[in-house]
C-alpha cells in the first residue's frame, strides 16, 4: 500500500451521520492530501471545484435573464459545458437545460477520470448521471399531476424559484435539523429502501448502467422535500461505501471519504429555512 495513503487515512477522523457536524473541512482534507501519490485524488478535488463553479454560474445565469455577456468568462469550463451557457433558455425549458448541464458535467468527470486511471470516479460519475437522468424522466412523466410529485419535480415550483435566489456559498449549505415526526418519516423511508442497497452499491449489471427505480419510488412517496433529499444522499453514501473497502488504505478509500464529506458538509452547514432553497439539485438538475 502507498505509505502516503496509510498515514493520511489513519489520521483523518471518522465521518458522522448526515445532519451532524463533520470534524474536518474540505479545505483541510485537500491540504493534507496534497502530497498523496498519483492523479486519482487530485481528480476528485478538481471535480468538486468544477461542481462548485457550475452551481455559482448556473445561479447567476438564471438570475440575469439569460444574458451570458453579463456573467463570467466561461473559458475555464470544458467546452461541452461552456457551449450550453451560450444558449437562450426560457422558464419552461430551465429544467431540461439544467439536466443537460449536469449530464455533460458527469460525462466530463467520467472521461477525465478514465484518462487518469480512476475507475472509482468513473463509476461514481456514472451512478450520479444515471440518477439524475432517471429523476428527470420521472419528473417529466409526472409533470401534469397534482400534489406532491408535481411540486417536487416541476421546474416552475416555488421551491425552484426560491432556490435560484439563495444558493450563495454552494459548499456551505445543508440541513440543520428535522422535526421528530419528519425524522421518523425519513427513517421509515430509509428502512424501506434498504432492500435496494445492493443495487445502489454494487457493480452495474452491464456497461456501467444503474437502475435507481426503487430509490426514486421511495423518494416520491415522501411528502417533505428535505426528507427526500436526505434519502437520496443516504443512497449516495451507501454507494460510496460499497465502492471502497475500509482500512484498505488505497486511493479509492480516500476518494470515498472526500465525496462523503462533501455530502455531510452540505447537510451540516445549512439551516432549515435555507435547506428548502437548494432543492433545485433534486428537482431540476
Amino acid at each position: 500500500m502507498p505509505e502516503g495513503f496509510y498515514y493520511l487515512l489513519s489520521f483523518l477522523p471518522p465521518l458522522p451521520d448526515i445532519g451532524d457536524s463533520p470534524p474536518i473541512t474540505m479545505a483541510e482534507v485537500a491540504k493534507l492530501a496534497r502530497e498523496t501519490p498519483g492523479n486519482e485524488v487530485r481528480c476528485v478535488f478538481e471535480a468538486i471545484e468544477l461542481e462548485e463553479i457550475l452551481h455559482r454560474l448556473i445561479d447567476e445565469r438564471l438570475m440575469i435573464s439569460n444574458d451570458s455577456s453579463e456573467i463570467h468568462d466561461f473559458a475555464g469550463l470544458p467546452k461541452s459545458i461552456a457551449d450550453l451557457f451560450d444558449e437562450k433558455i426560457s422558464v419552461s425549458s430551465e429544467g431540461s437545460w439544467l439536466t443537460d448541464v449536469w449530464m455533460r458535467f458527469y460525462d466530463h468527470i467520467a472521461q477525465n477520470s478514465e484518462r487518469r486511471g480512476s475507475k472509482m470516479l468513473v463509476r461514481w460519475s456514472t451512478w450520479e448521471k444515471t440518477l439524475r437522468e432517471q429523476l428527470a424522466v420521472f419528473r417529466t412523466q409526472n409533470m401534469g399531476k397534482d400534489g406532491l410529485i408535481a411540486a417536487k419535480f416541476s421546474e416552475k415550483s416555488e421551491i425552484n424559484k426560491a432556490s435560484r435566489a439563495s444558493r450563495a456559498g454552494r459548499a456551505g449549505m445543508a440541513i440543520e435539523g428535522i422535526e421528530a415526526n419528519e425524522a421518523n418519516e425519513a427513517n421509515e423511508a430509509i428502512d424501506a429502501i434498504d432492500a435496494c442497497e445492493a443495487i445502489e452499491g454494487s457493480e452495474p449489471k452491464e456497461a456501467l448502467e444503474y437502475d435507481h427505480s426503487l430509490l426514486i419510488q421511495e423518494f416520491s412517496k415522501v411528502e417533505n422535500p428535505l426528507t427526500g433529499e436526505e434519502i437520496l444522499d443516504r443512497a449516495r453514501i451507501r454507494f460510496l461505501e460499497g465502492q471502497a473497502e475500509r482500512y484498505s488504505f488505497k486511493a479509492e478509500e480516500l476518494i470515498a471519504y472526500v465525496l462523503k464529506l462533501r455530502l455531510i458538509l452540505r447537510h451540516s452547514q445549512m439551516n432549515r429555512d435555507k435547506g428548502v432553497k437548494i432543492l433545485m439539485e433534486v428537482t431540476s438538475e
